[in-house]
């Protein structure tokens, strides 16, 4: 159903609430789910050891009461009840959409069901963040991920339809026909993946395609990974238009936080994401302490949410590593729960190398700023005698000079990063590249390892 007047009317209150308003409001929808799922076969046993129940939630910080849930909790509880779980919830007669995890980590990906109100719900608070990033009935969007069993870019599409937008769904296409459907239809609002953006820019400078002309853009928003400042300033160049981002994922089954109308940056400095606090409790966690970082210190990103019939969770552990911001910190006003923007990153994106801790986004950002890279895997392996070495496969752009792009990267990772890498130019075409999320780097380490603790038999058949 098309978004009302109401509807637009409830969404624009949200940003007026003060603070105490927004925490009355998310207490109360805190109380109400806890009350939904103390019937819950998979969270009412925890909720009872913990002494939780409905009356007993006091403040929104009795949360911290309920003990944290993670991936394997929701693996071991598909495996004990396939293929939904104990915490699905609802009559499985009732499920009308399912959804899966992208399986960042490596494991098998997590289910989730919806439930019809839960369909209605999400689609409606990612209307909401669309809506105050400036989408308006009338204007044409891109779709540029793949729609998928994964939760935000089929959400997405819903939402804009919500909100009255056409749609162009270009996921399954080549970049050629991508480009072509761009330049055809001229999209006023674009999303993308970032590990492609910077690919999919190239194909429009090479097709001769500015952004800027025509109707112009309205905004942008990419999704997938970290990113530079520098990053975010070169996307809004060249298409003239705010870039947005939001966290979404498919524990929470919805958008999570967003960018309001000021985009992700706040002049030459990151700015932040709104947390959608009537719909969630986000927590950002020391993970040592298992404690609430203050503003400004980065954790791990916990969710709650407030509203889910099927498949809820509770005190979600994301494994997400975050910078909570406060509450408010935007010009906007709005008195939500802020996050940094650009900083969103996977703790197990975490390389240690020769007792360096470094994150793979740093890296990614590092390592295509120099100029001439085009784009690059890395690899952690061990050499013939055990010893760390990191080796990189760039690729370089055709004006560029590959022995000076070598020379230069290698010095400044090894200035920057403290720890010396083999960098080697190679063809175009050489390197993976990817349209999702990112996996430009292979740790190889431990396959080395195994190895040399195989039989001379096994070594050989390796």
């Amino acid at each position: 159903m098309t978004a009302t007047p109401a509807d637009i009317d409830r969404w624009n209150r949200l940003r007026t609430l003060s603070a105490d308003e927004v925490k009355a409001l998310q207490l109360n929808n805190l109380r109400t789910q806890i009350g939904r799922l103390e019937a819950n076969p998979f969270h009412g046993p925890r909720l009872r050891a913990a002494g939780v129940s409905a009356d007993s939630i006091r403040s929104v910080d009795d949360i911290r009461r309920i003990p944290t849930m993670g991936k394997a909790d929701v693996l071991a509880d598909l495996n004990a009840a396939p293929p939904f779980g104990h915490r699905l919830g609802i009559d499985p007669a009732e499920i009308r959409d399912i959804m899966t995890s992208g399986g960042t980590s490596g494991n098998a990906p997590e289910v989730y069901a919806y439930s019809a109100d839960d369909l209605a719900f999400t689609t409606d608070l990612y209307a909401m963040d669309q809506y105050w990033k400036g989408a308006r009935a009338g204007d044409i969007a891109m779709m540029v991920s793949h729609l998928g069993m994964l939760t935000s870019p089929p959400l997405n599409v819903k939402a804009w339809e919500r909100i009255g937008l056409a749609v162009l769904r270009v996921g399954p296409n080549t970049t050629e026909e991508r480009v072509a459907t761009f330049a055809r239809f001229r999209p006023n609002i674009l999303k993308l993946p970032y590990a492609y953006s910077l690919r999919f820019i190239d194909a429009l400078r090479s097709a001769g395609i500015d952004p800027k002309t025509g109707r112009g853009m309205k905004f942008l928003f990419v999704s997938g990974g970290a990113y530079p400042i520098e990053f975010a300033a070169a996307i809004e160049e060249f298409f003239g238009a705010k870039m947005h981002e939001v966290f979404g994922c498919s524990q929470a089954g919805a958008v999570t936080a967003g960018t309001c109308e000021h985009g992700v940056l706040n002049g030459n400095q990151r700015g932040v994401m709104h947390c959608y606090d009537h719909a969630f409790v986000t927590e950002v966690l020391d993970p040592n302490t298992g404690e609430h970082v203050k503003p400004g210190e980065e954790g791990e990103l916990t969710l709650t949410q407030l509203w889910r019939q099927a498949s809820p969770v509770l005190r979600y552990r994301m494994g997400d590593r975050v910078r909570y911001m406060g509450i408010g910190q935007c010009r906007c006003g709005m008195q939500l729960t802020a996050l940094e923007t650009g900083t969103v990153a996977r703790y197990d994106d975490m390389l240690r190398i020769k007792g360096v801790n470094l994150w793979t986004h740093e890296l990614d950002a590092h390592i295509l700023a120099i100029p001439g890279v085009d784009e690059f895997n890395g690899a952690v392996l061990l050499d013939a005698r055990g010893k760390e070495c990191v080796a990189l496969r760039v690729e370089i752009r055709a004006d560029a000079d590959a022995a000076n792009v070598a020379s230069t990267l290698a010095a400044s990772l090894k200035r920057e990063f403290h720890i010396a890498m083999d960098v080697e130019i190679v063809p175009h075409g050489t390197v993976q590249r990817f349209e999702l999320k990112q996996r430009r780097w292979r740790d190889d380490r431990s396959a080395r390892l195994a190895l040399a603790g195989a039989s001379p038999g096994q070594a050989a058949a390796a």
